[in-house]
């Protein structure tokens, strides 16, 4: 399957013009009972191979509260578009509590992940519980992750924290 960076396929892709850096993804079989607790999800960069959680495979292959959300009251931002990986979250709050939440990203199937696992644990907290939410939640909610992906879930959490006025200031 090829997938532009941002873990999407690439419907528009052409050889000029798409700017993404494409990788292969391949898919090796499920591997069952207690002895293995991940499935894998192996993107291959060279001779590197991650293995990703059920969580996150799941989160990927299925991506869910994928945005942009057309009534939301907040809107935090982490990265930088064109200069690699980002978050974008949108909250609908009403009554200081989270209605709903709704991410885009770019970036690799733990980014996906984890801006999705931020916007699906924020989801139904007040501001100040949603303030809370950390790097450790977001791992530990997608059944952890592979060495050299803690940017993901810190550049998840960086987007939170800029749409939740933890200064009790006024909707970004």
């Amino acid at each position: 399957m090829r997938v532009c960076g941002g873990g999407i396929l690439c419907p528009s892709h052409q050889p000029v013009g798409c700017e993404a850096a494409h990788l292969t993804i391949r898919r090796p079989q499920r591997h069952r009972g207690p002895q293995a607790p991940l499935i894998t999800l192996s993107a291959e960069f060279g001779r590197v191979t991650l293995q990703y959680s059920a969580v996150v495979q799941e989160l990927f292959d299925r991506p869910r509260r994928v945005g942009p959300l057309p009534h939301a009251t907040h809107k935090g931002v982490a990265g930088h578009p064109g200069e690699g990986p980002y978050v974008v979250l949108y909250l609908m709050v009403r009554d200081e509590t989270i209605l709903q939440a709704a991410y885009l990203t770019f970036g690799c199937p733990a980014a996906i992940a984890s801006a999705s696992m931020a916007a699906e644990l924020a989801e139904g907290r007040t501001l100040s519980e949603a303030g809370l939410i950390g790097e450790t939640d977001i791992v530990a909610a997608l059944g952890g992750l592979p060495e050299g992906k803690e940017h993901c879930p810190r550049l998840a959490v960086t987007a939170l924290r800029d749409a939740v006025p933890l200064d009790g200031g006024e909707d970004r």
